[in-house]
């Protein structure tokens, strides 16, 4: 008897904001280590998206991958805290020190276009970060946007708000950063009627103790080794302590493995303050509301600590 054939990998595009919390690399980590997905390319958003393009260029260029693309949505202002203050760029070091040279990254937003062209109906577009590429291309070419096979973002809070000082995240549900950063841009995706599934603050704060960290950091190989220097500069750099908070990496799973985060149907709507709001209607999301750690953390320690990626 012969067996049957495996599934082809998911085509994937990742939109991310890597560089200011560590959860952005980890995710990519995933990624790049999981043969559920084969990654077409990566787009970069919020702030200084060039200097973002270059850490992901230089994590590709270690890794052995450094075939996949990279395009750089536009460098804005920011990003900024709730007073006004800048977010610290806390791995910015590690991306200019890149012995590959920065240049003229393509834009985010017809980088996007072109790949979804080449492949309709097959990419499914993983945001981990604000949605301004996203809605970009929603709002100035609505039919290729409507040939992407689905969104997957970690963004929002449906119930809950942050996880602080050790306790579980508990009501009210607050405005979750990826949305409040651009919450038009959420407005505009969610409103646009592609298929969405939702990895909110409900169920994407699972954390990274520390003995996992020095297994990670003993581990030796090419992407550990990033991985490691890229969590200890955020550790050292950020103003949220030195637990790694996984937001990013579960929205990753999500796709590699569904039965990680199940979800429900949900009408979900975005205000312009950047909440995210059960309302009557229409499901516009599949959203997970609870986490299931054990089995997330499992996925990222095998694929992590069994990949051998190198240059």
């Amino acid at each position: 008897m012969t067996a049957p054939p495996s599934s082809a990998p998911e085509k994937i595009v990742i939109d991310t904001d890597i560089g200011i919390d560590i959860d952005d690399a980890f995710a990519i980590g995933l990624a790049l280590s999981s043969p559920e997905v084969q990654v077409l390319g990566f787009t970069t958003v919020s702030g200084d998206a060039g200097v973002r393009a270059r850490l992901v260029d230089r994590m590709l260029h270690e890794t052995g991958m450094s075939a996949i693309p990279v395009a750089a949505g536009p460098n804005v202002p920011g990003p900024f805290d709730e007073a006004g203050k800048p977010i610290a760029f806390t791995q910015a070091r590690w991306a200019v020190a890149s012995p590959w040279p920065a240049r003229d990254w393509p834009a985010a937003e017809p980088f996007l276009r072109e790949l979804i062209e080449r492949y309709p109906g097959q990419i499914t577009l993983v945001c981990l970060g604000p949605l301004t590429n996203v809605a970009a291309l929603a709002e100035r070419d609505p039919a290729t946007f409507h040939r992407l096979k689905r969104i997957v973002m970690m963004g929002g809070a449906i119930d809950v708000g942050y996880a602080m000082g050790g306790h579980p995240p508990a009501p009210p549900a607050v405005a979750e950063y990826n949305v409040a950063v651009d919450a038009k841009a959420a407005a505009t995706v969610f409103a646009a009627g592609v298929p969405i599934v939702m990895l909110p603050l409900d169920s994407t704060q699972v954390t990274l103790d520390q003995r996992r960290l020095d297994l990670l950091a003993a581990q030796g190989t090419a992407l550990t080794d990033a991985v490691t220097l890229l969590y200890d500069e955020w550790a050292e750099l950020n103003p949220w302590g030195r637990v790694p908070t996984l937001y990013d990496a579960v929205a990753m799973a999500e796709v590699i493995d569904p039965a990680i985060c199940p979800t429900q149907p949900l009408h979900v709507i975005v205000d312009a303050a950047g909440f995210t709001r059960r309302a009557p209607g229409a499901p516009n999301a599949a959203v997970c509301l609870h986490e299931h750690a054990d089995p997330f953390l499992d996925l990222v320690m095998t694929r992590l600590l069994n990949q051998r990626l190198h240059r």
